[in-house]
C-alpha cells in the first residue's frame, strides 16, 4: 500500500459519517491491505539468498 492509498482511505474514513459509509469503504481497504501482503511475501520472497 502507497504512502498516497493510506491518505486517500484515512480521507475516506474520515468523511464517513454513519456506519453505511465506512462498510462501503471496507472492501477497497481490505484489497489494498491484500495487495500490500502479496508484495511484501514476493520481496521476501525474492529477497533470500540461495544457498551456496
Amino acid at each position: 500500500m502507497t504512502y498516497d492509498e493510506i491518505q486517500e482511505f484515512q480521507a475516506e474514513l474520515a468523511a464517513s459519517s454513519t456506519p453505511a459509509s465506512v462498510s462501503r469503504s471496507r472492501p477497497s481497504w481490505s484489497a489494498a491491505v491484500a495487495r500490500t501482503s502479496r508484495k511484501s511475501a514476493f520481496d521476501a520472497l525474492i529477497g533470500v539468498e540461495p544457498p551456496h
